[in-house]
């Protein structure tokens, strides 16, 4: 392979200038060459961030999203609805049940995540 990780030598120049549409086989490559996750490219800047860096995400222009919701959804730990469903609930008071969030999320972790991403409960 002469090309480092598959991109041509003017390949990051075109994706700077926007000349070059990053697919799925560039994301990883960039990923590997910069030793990250490919959800930390993924990941808007936050806007108006804090001193920890949180703030709100645009996935949907009118739709402001908490950082760490949006983080968790690029990392398989949450989906983006019910992260939302339960903070609704929990503001209007009509969600009594305390596993509410727990049980949505496992729900959508088992459809989501292959088998041996699942974590297992009483693992170290």
């Amino acid at each position: 392979m002469d090309e480092p990780f598959g991109i041509p030598p003017n390949g990051i120049s075109e994706i700077e200038n926007g000349l070059r549409r990053v697919d799925v086989d560039d994301l990883i490559a960039l990923a590997v060459a910069l030793d990250v996750s490919p959800a930390v490219l993924l990941m808007p800047n936050p806007e108006l961030p804090d001193e920890n860096g949180e703030g709100v995400v645009y996935l949907d222009p009118a739709d402001p999203l908490d950082t760490k919701h949006v983080w968790n959804w690029l990392t398989a730990r949450d989906s983006l609805t019910t992260g939302a469903m339960a903070e609704g609930a929990n503001e209007l008071e009509s969600c009594d049940d305390p596993d509410f969030d727990y049980e949505e999320r496992e729900l959508w972790r088992r459809r989501t995540l292959p088998r041996f991403a699942r974590e297992r409960r009483g693992d170290g």
